[in-house]
């Protein structure tokens, strides 16, 4: 018995001995050349540099800093760290390098550098928090945080120690990290009474004392009710508009009954007047990009065909007369045309500060186009068309059937005169057939008669050229017999002749 207690004595002594031997206690210096401020003291395996052991170090002015053990170089078991600048003490346990365990925070004294009081906790499982609990400087609980699964719940207290607040939330796991969504959320005043509480996605709030319900929101349908004494107030309805700008339908209520209603943006601002402003620019703009799209290019001048054979030229002074006439009733239907398309550039910069005179004013300027210009312009052109064709017929016709002789006193010109020399009463009937068309190129209200009357101009002029070297007493019988010069033109117009 003797013998084997020695043996063993002997064994544990070989076994200090040997540990004694593998570890090597390390001191750096905050002062390395003088070494009077030391900085660390820890253990390292014998000639290898690894930590092993305790290890602790201080600050420049000697007071503690860290005292902790390490592991074949890695932090294992107890640690306590002593921040310099936030005057905190930390106390907890490493397990192979992680944080595991409790890990607990006290605030540290600015002269002793001892522990104060329990500032915080926390609850460690492989490096990731699980829990944690802050305190008053009493040592009451403050607050308390605490995972569960991919549940999370939360509690808060007023210093006296009377809960002030509880919440469960759900973790999801997103693209940015974890997500918390509210299952419940109960607010208490100082006695303990509820005075807020969210159910799922609907919030309610009660008065400072618990008794009286003010608000109830759906955060789902993002619609808010507010109540005073226990009746309806006001309902308050987000939702985007047609131009997918956040919104809110405002509903003001007096003893249950609809008071007023009313569409804001989240500044207040009256969304009514808003998009009734937004109509109007709509509809202002529909319009300029309407009358961008109209050729409203001023009427062309109407060209007239000089067609002046040499011998005939003399006659020239009586066909001028009448085109001149034509022209210038034609010009007085051009000018208004001519108004309202060089006023097109004005309506199109017109400034975007839209109001309703402008808009009217843009409306009456559009209706004026479709309804008046773009009409009376394609007859206009017809009209001048026809014009410039009539020119050079007026010239033949005063070539072939009058002479014009101008008349002097000495040699003072003092005159023309017109003188039918072929068919004369068939001339002067057409002079008095074109005389009444041209006065009807004067109306000013109907533009296609104005056409009609230079078309029939035209057609009686071929039909006078044609006559010039035909048999016409019977067509001369048949003008003679009419009473009125529309019976005249109508004979004009058959074109029949003997």
């Amino acid at each position: 018995m003797k013998i084997r207690i020695q043996l063993t004595v002997i064994l544990l002594f070989i076994c200090i001995v040997s540990y004694g031997q593998a570890l090597q206690t390390i001191k750096t210096y905050h002062d390395p050349f003088t070494k009077k401020r030391i900085h660390e003291v820890y253990t390292v395996k014998q000639n290898t540099g690894i930590k092993h052991g305790s290890y602790k170090s201080y600050f420049e002015d000697g007071f503690l800093e860290c005292v902790a053990n390490f592991k074949d170089n890695v932090l294992d078991g107890a640690c306590e760290v002593h921040e310099r600048f936030i005057l905190q003490i930390t106390v907890g346990t490493y397990n192979n390098g992680k944080k595991n365990g409790e890990w607990s925070y006290y605030a540290r004294n600015r002269t002793t550098g001892k522990k104060e009081y329990i500032e915080k906790k926390e609850m460690y499982k492989e490096d990731v928090i699980v829990a944690n609990t802050t305190y008053y400087p009493s040592s009451k609980k403050k607050f308390h945080a605490e995972q569960v699964g991919d549940m999370k719940y939360y509690k808060k207290w007023y210093e006296d120690g009377t809960l002030e607040s509880e919440a469960t939330y759900k973790v999801t796991v997103g693209n940015y990290g974890e997500d918390e969504t509210p299952v419940n959320i109960i607010n208490y005043n100082s006695k303990g009474v509820v005075i807020a509480k969210q159910e799922n996605d609907i919030t309610y709030i009660y008065s400072d004392d618990g008794t009286a319900l003010l608000t109830k929101e759906d955060k789902q349908k993002k619609y808010t009710e507010n109540y005073s004494d226990g009746e309806i107030t006001q309902t308050i309805q987000e939702y985007r508009d047609h131009n997918d700008r956040t919104v809110f339908e405002v509903i003001e209520y007096k003893n249950g009954e609809k008071l007023s209603r009313k569409v804001i943006d989240a500044n207040g601002q009256d969304m009514e007047a808003k998009y009734e402003k937004d109509n109007l620019q709509a509809e202002y703009t529909a319009l300029r990009n309407q009358l961008d799209n109209y050729q409203l290019e001023l009427i062309p001048r109407v060209v007239i065909e000089n067609n002046s054979n040499g011998g005939c030229r003399k006659s020239k002074y009586e066909s001028d007369k009448s085109i001149n006439k034509l022209l210038e009733n034609y010009n007085l239907h051009k000018s208004a045309l001519d108004k309202i398309s060089s006023s097109k550039q004005k309506y199109r910069i017109m400034v975007n500060k839209v109001d309703n005179d402008q808009l009217k004013s843009l409306q009456n300027y559009i209706t004026q186009v479709e309804e008046y210009f773009l009409p009376q312009k394609e007859i206009l052109l017809n009209i001048n068309q026809e014009i410039s064709s009539l020119s050079a017929k007026l010239y033949q016709i005063e070539c072939e059937y009058i002479s014009v002789q101008n008349e002097y006193k000495g040699t003072t010109y003092i005159g023309s005169k017109v003188e039918v020399k072929h068919k004369k009463n068939l001339y002067n009937d057409y002079s008095l057939i074109t005389d009444y068309l041209i006065g009807k190129t004067k109306n000013e209200e109907n533009l296609p008669e104005v056409l009609l009357a230079i078309q029939q101009y035209n057609i009686i002029s071929d039909n006078l050229l044609k006559w010039r070297n035909t048999k016409t007493s019977d067509i001369e019988k048949q003008l003679k017999n009419a009473k009125t010069v529309q019976e005249k033109l109508e004979i004009f117009l058959s074109g029949e002749a003997n």
